[in-house]
């Protein structure tokens, strides 16, 4: 259980997924003939996150490089991909928070009708803004999370005007990951996945609560070079 009112407990939580740093700046750049493209999207910073769970809720761990801005229009939108529910959503995705703007410290949930980016809710959560850190805990059942055994693939923006076109993801606001890009958590039943590659050597190769495979244009990008560099290769033979 993670307690929203004391950040160190998110401190055994891991792996962290990093965000691009420092791509919110304004763009004023010449296009083609006399046109000029603008944009003063920027806003919230979004470094990195994580993601924790217990019995009952799953929380959202999201940091931004400078103090996170009170909701508005377009706010820290945490789109949610269950994967074993099979939803076709919108765009992969099946539910979203935030949506609407929170009131008060609530949050609220929806899920994606499969009628564009039409959504209806399904249940409400609480929100907790620490400095440069959002906490977010919703309860699993309103995302349809029944078991320990489940893969929830997320992103996270802020002020991205939408309008249901995900290609806006790339033209406004922030997003991490990139583009249409996922982060996947992976949870398993024992809570314990054994891994050989652990940043912390106290852990002794095992990694609690949050497994996951980052799903990143960086690993996507290392595998078409080597795909490229093999078949080179066996041209040249």
């Amino acid at each position: 259980t993670v307690n929203m009112a004391d950040l160190s407990s998110w401190d055994s939580v891991g792996p962290y997924y990093v965000a691009y740093k420092n791509n919110i700046s304004d763009r004023n750049s010449k296009g083609y003939g006399s046109l000029t493209y603008t944009d003063e999207s920027g806003r919230n910073d979004i470094t990195g996150a994580k993601i924790a769970r217990d019995n009952d809720y799953i929380y959202i761990y999201i940091e931004c490089a400078d103090t996170v801005t009170q909701p508005s229009e377009n706010w820290m939108t945490v789109y949610l991909d269950n994967v074993q529910n099979g939803l076709d959503g919108w765009e992969s995705f099946d539910y979203v928070i935030n949506k609407t703007v929170p009131v008060g410290n609530t949050v609220t949930v929806e899920r994606f009708t499969n009628n564009g980016y039409e959504t209806e809710a399904v249940g409400t959560g609480e929100f907790v803004i620490t400095g440069n850190v959002l906490q977010i805990k919703i309860k699993r059942t309103d995302i349809g999370i029944m078991s320990d055994n489940f893969t929830l693939n997320f992103k996270v923006t802020d002020n991205v005007s939408l309008n249901g076109d995900i290609m806006n993801f790339y033209t406004s606001g922030d997003v991490a990951p990139t583009g249409r890009f996922k982060y996947s958590y992976i949870s398993t039943g024992d809570y314990t996945v054994s891994t050989d590659n652990v940043d912390d050597p106290s852990d002794n190769g095992d990694v609690k609560a949050s497994e996951i495979i980052i799903v990143s244009s960086v690993t996507v990008s290392v595998l078409i070079i080597a795909i490229a560099i093999i078949a080179f290769a066996k041209k040249k033979k």
